[in-house]
Order: C-alpha cells, then sequence, then structure tokens
C-alpha cells in the first residue's frame, strides 16, 4: 500500500435525503504531493453504501479517513 500524507481531512458537508441518495457526508482532503479534494459517502436509493473517490482509490480513501479518525476526539477519551 502506498503512503501518503494527508494534512487535511475535515467535514464538509452532511445532506439529507433527496432523490438521488438517502444522504451523505462529504469529506474534505488535502495531501502532500498529490492536491486536494473531495471524499463523498453515501447511501444510494437502493441503500448501497458508496464512496465517490475521484478516482484516487479505496487506499487512499483509507488514509483520508485514518487522519479523519486519528484527529477527532472520541466520547471515550474523556
Amino acid at each position: 500500500m502506498e503512503s501518503y500524507e494527508i494534512t487535511k481531512a475535515k467535514v464538509d458537508s452532511f445532506w439529507g435525503k433527496w432523490e438521488l441518495n438517502r444522504g451523505g457526508v462529504r469529506i474534505e482532503w488535502a495531501c502532500t504531493g498529490v492536491g486536494f479534494g473531495t471524499l463523498d459517502f453515501y447511501q444510494d436509493t437502493d441503500g448501497t453504501l458508496r464512496c465517490d473517490d475521484e478516482y484516487m482509490g479505496r487506499d487512499f480513501a483509507k488514509a483520508v479517513m485514518n487522519k479523519f479518525i486519528d484527529q477527532s476526539k472520541f466520547s471515550s477519551d474523556g
């Protein structure tokens, strides 16, 4: 798996159910040597969970989400 230096991973927006899907979340990202963009996670009208990854791939999306999780404050942190 390629290593990525993700410098930003934050929520840009949430949206609710509409005619094309059942709602989702957009994550903004920035990565050294790659640039910037978004990941859209949403539930399709048939119930399938999808990710519009701008053709960056599963490993890149995982790197973005790892950064997102690492910078999040968890309720179990106290």
